[in-house]
């Protein structure tokens, strides 16, 4: 939903509708269409908008990477994977969001998983 008509230097996209989600990043954002594509934009210096192809729930653009969660309930991130920040464990997920250096997930069952830096014991979730 476009909130304000753009400005000198902004574009609106998807002004027909087509998208369902949208996830602002660092220096990039994405988008989800209603038919589950991820479409990214902007930095592209980490390989964070090159989205994978496949049928997608929901995204989170993070700082230099960006995760997705597929429509078999599973996690799939791209981009700068310095600190793990891209290697989700195996399972079965319902919610997912990019932090800075980190993700977390939100798994089926109701708990909370997070991996990549843990500097600020960020990836240390309770339980």
């Amino acid at each position: 939903m476009l909130v304000s008509a753009p400005t000198a230097g902004q574009e609106a996209i998807g002004a027909d509708g087509q998208y369902t989600a949208v996830s602002a990043g660092d220096d990039h954002d994405c988008a989800l269409t209603a038919d589950g594509a991820v479409t990214c934009w902007g930095n592209n210096y980490y390989g964070q908008t090159e989205a994978p192809d496949g049928q997608h729930t929901a995204v989170s653009a993070g700082s230099r990477h960006t995760c997705a969660l597929t429509t078999d309930a599973t996690v799939t991130c791209w981009g700068w994977n310095e600190d793990g920040q891209t290697e989700a464990p195996d399972g079965r997920y319902t919610a997912i969001s990019a932090g800075s250096r980190h993700t977390c997930a939100l798994i089926a069952d109701g708990a909370v998983t997070c991996w990549g830096n843990n500097y600020y014991g960020q990836t240390e979730a309770p339980d």
